[in-house]
């Protein structure tokens, strides 16, 4: 249920602490805001991959920067600066460190629950459960509603599995155009 609500930035309901900064996470009833504080010297394959336990970067991230600037780098190379006043939204397979004397800061919509959190265990073997989606007749209700109406509604689409994947811990392994791979630590 949407009700009307404010709540002051400092009073997270969650704080990570991780190498060269912290992350606050911050729940609004259907909504999840998060602020990332990361210092120079701060770069994910240093910092959380020790923890995440995955090549790069899975998650997929949308966000404001309010101070700073950060490089990112994709993992089939593309690269790009993200500095502060700028939106940004990143896709999973990506590394990211922070550029500068200045601490990154960001403002991150829906940050997922899972980020940056360590699950115990030092071994390698995981076992997962798969879960794959499609729109049924994509193609034609493309070409019904229009380029435009079809990217609004597909936009809609992907920030509803997302929300429900970040809900129950599943983490985005890929993006089909109409549809998701995912993973989960269970069924």
């Amino acid at each position: 249920m949407v009700k009307l609500q404010r709540r002051p930035f400092g009073e997270p309901d969650d704080v990570r602490q991780i190498a060269y900064g912290h992350l606050e996470t911050y729940d609004m009833g259907e909504i999840r805001i998060g602020r990332s504080v990361l210092q120079p010297g701060w770069r994910w394959s240093e910092s959380i991959k020790p923890i995440a336990r995955t090549e790069l970067c899975e998650y997929h991230h949308i966000g404001l920067c309010v101070s700073g600037s950060a490089r990112i780098r994709m993992r089939e190379g593309a690269e790009l600066l993200i500095e502060a006043g700028q939106l940004y939204e990143v896709p999973p397979g990506h590394d990211a460190w922070v550029v500068g004397d200045q601490p990154w800061i960001t403002i991150d919509w829906q940050p997922s629950t899972a980020f940056a959190r360590t699950e115990g265990g030092g071994f390698d073997r995981v076992v997962a459960t798969l879960l794959v989606t499609d729109i049924v007749d994509s193609t034609a209700r493309a070409l019904q509603l229009g380029d435009g109406e079809w990217r609004n509604l597909l936009a809609r689409h992907d920030q509803a599995v997302r929300a429900v994947l970040d809900r129950f811990r599943g983490r985005e392994v890929a993006t089909t155009g109409d549809g998701f791979v995912a993973m989960f630590d269970g069924a």
